[in-house]
């Protein structure tokens, strides 16, 4: 059996011809076939009713025959031929001779050299500048766009306690677990006390004492971070970056509670 092993060069060029698979699939796709097609309905007799069948009788030669003997046609293909030659013969001429003009040393030459490319870079780099706009991470169309499709409106809460708080000298200690997205409840409603009002996921950790049967002394542990920092209106941490993982926060938290 014998195995194939890539050279370093090999994989370099495979690697190559990987990255210029979509650009070639994409130029077949937008050209060649559309060139192939015509080429194919030029020997056939098509009509409206054929296109859209997809099927038409063989013409053979006679589509080509018509057109070279009907008198606007020929009109029509001179025409394109003279516009053609004109067009790239005239671009040629002024473009050889502006070569040679900004060639030469001349006062102002580095400005008329601008001048001349300003027209051509910029639709460039307004193409640029719409792009960064659209992509980016907070207040992009797309990404805005996006994140529409997914609905920010779950949560999800889990609390264990094990205790009573009933009498003097009860003891209770308990785990909570909760996943909010940033829709799924109205922030100014929410617990005040963890990582954020919403868009967070958060563990708090708590025991309640009750020290006289109006009084209770409780300690609590939030341990949690924001959900998802790529959000627009996401609370994060100081050099946390759009998009980055938050770290998880510690808060100690120590109340009294009196009750009446």
């Amino acid at each position: 059996m014998t195995l194939w092993r890539l050279t370093s060069r090999r994989k370099k060029q495979l690697a190559g011809w990987l990255f210029l698979a979509p650009a070639i699939a994409y130029l077949l796709f937008a050209f060649a076939l559309p060139i192939v097609y015509n080429l194919m309905l030029s020997f056939e007799k098509t009509s409206p009713a054929t296109i859209s069948s997809l099927t038409a009788p063989f013409a053979g030669l006679g589509n080509y025959h018509f057109i070279l003997n009907d008198p606007t046609s020929r009109k029509a293909i001179a025409n394109t031929f003279w516009f053609t030659v004109g067009s790239l013969a005239g671009q040629f001429l002024i473009g050889f001779a502006l070569a040679l003009l900004f060639s030469m040393r001349f006062p102002g030459r580095t400005l008329a050299r601008s001048l001349v490319i300003v027209p051509w870079l910029l639709p460039l780099i307004v193409t640029g500048v719409m792009f960064r706009f659209l992509f980016q991470l907070e207040g992009g169309a797309v990404n805005q766009v996006l994140t529409g499709l997914g609905k920010q409106n779950h949560a999800y809460v889990a609390d264990v306690s094990l205790g009573q708080q009933k009498n003097k000298g009860d003891l209770q200690v308990g785990y909570a677990w909760g996943r909010q997205e940033q829709e799924s409840v109205i922030a100014s409603f929410n617990e005040s006390d963890q990582r954020a009002p919403t868009n967070i996921l958060q563990h708090r950790i708590y025991a309640l004492y009750r020290i006289r049967s109006s009084t209770t002394a409780s300690f609590t542990l939030w341990h949690g971070r924001t959900l998802n920092t790529a959000l627009l209106d996401a609370v994060r941490g100081s050099g946390v970056a759009a998009g980055a993982q938050e770290p998880y926060l510690n808060r100690y938290q120590f109340d009294l509670i009196y009750s009446f």
